[in-house]
């Protein structure tokens, strides 16, 4: 009775903003302080890619059915919410049974959309997807406002012809649009290239080398391909812009992502340097037709990204404290407590946190709450 009236007081009492997960494959990027990157011709985004602490980054894009899952959530409220979330394009389609108020979307039954990348959102709505996550994937149009990046900001002037947009994420966010320094890292950094310590790849799947065109296991990208070739990747229908995420599971960045060659436009946080509050980066490597030119996948190459600009993105995101044992992540309730007994019940001996050991009791479930508070601000 009393481990009970204690997992109901924590609950209750002891809470932070929530951050679920949400089936994200995430890929932890660690040794912080890495050199940069020598920069490419010369001397672009030399020193750029160094990064002082651990983070995690998405081994794929955010998905369509992730997207879907985000629209609908709002869409279905009123149509400015739908209105403000619709994607340019993406492999959904409106669902006209649903009678209102605002919309509602579905996937073609012919393609594998859950697996696709959305492409076609711009970096406000992306931003505000990591708002959600931040929140805790609360229904409440409010969890859209501000959390990661504070759309108050959201303006622009016409005398300059500028935005105010928020340019990095706030301290404590949970979930962003990574920088321009956690993508190049995640993407070209390698701790020990060719055996030989840390070192930079020019291109995103490990290698000097520029990516083979071809089919998953002769090649490493989905370029140039015949519609063929593209049904037999997708099925009926598909295109290159449409193709399944993870197709090539052996082209990886040193870390372990997949799809940064020949994948969707990719947007970062930065600003361009050179056009600050008007223009973001954006990683421009595209599954569709492209001249021979190598230099759209090389580690250097960042097009500009206006923010209203339809494109696609990765999350990443902060490393959840070791005490924090359950989803959602950064709230401590009874989903936390009951995988604390559960560690404890298993024999683990790293649970058994109090005195007298062998036995829990309230001073176990206080040294847990303390931990818990002390790591997971």
């Amino acid at each position: 009775m009393l481990l009970a009236r204690v997992i109901v007081i924590a609950a209750t009492t002891v809470a932070a903003a929530a951050s679920p997960d949400d089936h994200f494959d995430w890929v932890t990027i660690g040794e912080p302080g890495n050199i940069g990157y020598p920069g490419g011709p010369v001397g672009i985004s030399a020193g750029r890619g160094s990064v002082d602490y651990e983070y995690r980054i998405g081994r794929t894009q955010v998905t369509a059915g992730q997207w879907l899952a985000f629209y609908n959530t709002f869409s279905v409220q009123s149509g400015q919410l739908a209105q403000t979330l619709r994607p340019a394009f993406w492999p959904a389609y409106q669902d006209f049974s649903y009678q209102g108020p605002g919309d509602r979307y579905e996937f073609f039954p012919t393609l594998h959309h859950p697996e696709l990348s959305p492409i076609g959102i711009n970096w406000r709505q992306a931003a505000m997807f990591c708002n959600w996550l931040h929140n805790g994937h609360s229904s409440d149009p409010a969890s859209l406002l501000n959390g990661a990046y504070d759309t108050a900001t959201f303006t622009y002037n016409e005398d300059t012809n500028t935005f105010n947009d928020q340019a990095t994420r706030h301290p404590d966010a949970r979930y962003w649009i990574p920088s321009l320094d956690e993508w190049l890292k995640a993407a070209h950094y390698d701790p020990n290239k060719n055996g030989q310590g840390p070192g930079w790849w020019e291109y995103a799947h490990s290698s000097d080398a520029p990516p083979v065109y071809g089919m998953p296991g002769e090649g490493d990208v989905a370029r140039q391909l015949t519609q063929e070739q593209m049904i037999q990747l997708a099925g009926p229908g598909a295109s290159p812009l449409y193709i399944p995420l993870g197709l090539y599971p052996d082209v990886q960045s040193p870390w372990g992502l997949l799809d940064l060659l020949g994948g969707n436009r990719e947007f970062v946080e930065d600003w361009d340097p050179d056009a600050p509050n008007f223009w973001r980066l954006g990683k421009f490597s595209t599954n569709g037709p492209l001249p021979n030119d190598y230099m759209w996948d090389q580690a250097w190459y960042f097009d500009t990204w206006h923010v209203g600009r339809a494109g696609s993105f990765r999350i990443a995101s902060a490393i959840p404290c070791p005490a924090d044992l359950a989803p959602p992540f950064g709230v401590l309730d009874a989903t936390d407590l009951a995988a604390y007994l559960d560690l404890f019940q298993s024999g683990d001996a790293a649970a058994d946190l109090a005195e007298p050991f062998g036995v829990i009791n309230f001073f176990d479930l206080a040294a847990y709450l303390t931990a818990f508070n002390a790591g997971c601000p």
